[in-house]
């Protein structure tokens, strides 16, 4: 599902901005980093490279998610699971080409 952040912004005719939630789980400490998009929506499991010591893992992810989504880091923000492999994530300003 993704969720508005109030109306959606339109900065030209074919590009629309909005924000989006999604659940994430993540697999610290694996040999490769990936992203897999599970079924059923907005939930995706993450496998990173980075230990879950001292927020390595959760500026991995962020590094990561905002590579995935083609937004800026400050545009990602862990709303909830700081210190947990399941999270909730926020990403701002995603653009979808319409046209």
């Amino acid at each position: 599902m993704i969720t508005l952040a109030g109306p959606v912004e339109t900065f030209d005719r074919l590009r629309y901005y909005f924000d989006m939630l999604i659940t994430v789980k993540v697999i610290p400490g694996s040999r490769i980093e990936k992203i897999e998009r599970l079924e059923g929506g907005l939930n995706f499991k993450i496998w990173l490279r980075a230990k879950a010591i001292e927020g390595e893992a959760n500026e991995a992810l962020i590094k990561i998610l905002s590579k995935h989504f083609k937004v800026a880091k400050s545009n990602i923000i862990i709303k909830s699971g700081q210190k947990s492999r399941v999270k909730l994530i926020e990403i701002k300003e995603i653009s979808i080409r319409i046209r």
